[in-house]
């Protein structure tokens, strides 16, 4: 089943513009209108920074080949938002997969972390302009990762929502109705702020283990076979 895809920008627009009792400004609401794209779009990004949401998060399966430390981050990922990595042993069948990789090399690895003898099995990773790791493969691997996709573009009236569009309105409008003064903003900051508690307590519920907090000794330990 394919994606479901948000209501336009346009769309939102100007249910807010009614909300906040600006449909009967005509030709005047050409300078409310930059405000309240600002509010739609910055909604989304506050949505998108608060939670993991199901139907954003993907995974590749990128070949890291023998000696190679670098992969270019997948077209559609946030670089901010990678959710873990692990590898794939192409050698074995069906082929295991470690646990997370842990995130973060260590300075000194930087020394001999292209020395032919040290090639080994990768063990960490880090974000740079390519996701790198710790160290160079000794043979071809699958680097599994996990991560969110990036927002779509949301600056033109035709350009639909990424995240649910009844969220990002709720958003926007107390945000708008803060601004303009009106005397039911309360309201709407009170549902916005109570649906943001409730998607954290989902986010905690789910984080029982978080693959970013785990320890070296966790990362190491015996792989799984998938």
């Amino acid at each position: 089943m394919a994606t479901p895809v948000g209501r336009t920008l346009e769309d939102l627009r100007t249910e807010l513009l009614g909300r906040c009792g600006f449909s009967a400004a005509g030709g005047a609401a050409g300078v409310i209108i930059p405000n309240m794209n600002s509010f739609l779009q910055n909604a989304q990004r506050v949505l998108y920074l608060l939670h993991d949401w199901a139907r954003l998060r993907r995974y590749v399966t990128p070949t890291l080949g023998v000696g190679q430390f670098q992969l270019d981050y997948p077209d559609d990922c946030d670089p901010d938002r990678i959710l873990g990595i692990s590898i794939v042993d192409t050698t074995t069948s069906p082929g295991i997969s470690t646990p997370f990789l842990a995130k973060g090399i260590m300075p000194s690895a930087y020394s001999y972390r292209t020395d032919p003898n040290y090639r080994r099995r990768p063990a960490r990773w880090e974000p740079f302009a390519q996701i790198e790791f710790d160290a160079c493969a000794d043979i071809i691997y699958l680097a599994r990762i996990f991560y969110m996709k990036a927002l779509g573009r949301f600056t033109e009236n035709t350009d639909r929502a990424t995240l649910n569009d009844t969220l990002i309105f709720l958003f926007a409008l107390a945000d708008a109705k803060a601004h303009y003064r009106q005397p039911d903003a309360p309201t709407y900051i009170s549902q916005r702020d109570g649906i943001t508690l409730k998607l954290k307590q989902l986010s905690w519920a789910r984080s029982v283990w978080n693959p970013r907090d785990a320890g070296e000794e966790e990362m190491l330990a015996k792989p799984v076979v998938i």
